[in-house]
């Protein structure tokens, strides 16, 4: 936690944010993807209201979700600790074709394997960013069939205010 002023660190993540405090609200189950996270500026009173939203569906044929998950990647999801949500599971794919296409993990998606190295230099990030950018639709109706939608989500919305 590194609650002090943001340009004094070595690599700025945030580099138009004041000092302060960022949270990121999701369920440990997850997969922390970061994004949209609530800025808190030092010297200053929050209140931050949440509400959990709870969806689930009836599965096939009445729905396009499927309760039975039985895909490799799935699996894999399970193995790494996190419940499995389409959205996890379609970023591994995409890192999956990366490193078929690369021999490399690109390093804005989540490392799928451990033996095998980040793409580090600069043909090898071109190559994975190339690939992931420009995934065609064969690739991804292969992924939405390796990766069918869950019935059961959980999300939180939140609001939230800020007064000095």
């Amino acid at each position: 936690l590194y609650t002090g002023n943001l340009h004094n660190l070595k690599y700025n993540i945030f580099p138009d944010e004041e000092s302060g405090l960022r949270i990121f609200i999701f369920n440990q189950t997850k997969y922390p993807f970061i994004q949209n996270p609530i800025h808190l500026k030092s010297g200053t009173n929050t209140l931050i209201k949440l509400k959990k939203i709870i969806y689930e569906s009836i599965p096939n044929p009445y729905s396009e979700c499927a309760n039975d998950k039985n895909t490799i990647l799935s699996n894999w999801i399970s193995k790494k600790g996190f419940k499995y949500e389409q959205k996890l599971c379609l970023v591994y794919c995409a890192q999956l074709e990366i490193i078929n296409t690369c021999k490399c993990n690109f390093y804005m998606l989540p490392k799928l394997f451990e033996n095998v190295p980040y793409c580090n230099d600069r043909n090898k990030t071109e190559c994975a960013a190339k690939t992931y950018f420009s995934m065609n639709k064969n690739i991804i109706q292969e992924c939405k069939e390796e990766c069918p939608l869950e019935c059961y989500t959980e999300n939180f919305l939140f609001e939230y205010s800020t007064g000095d």
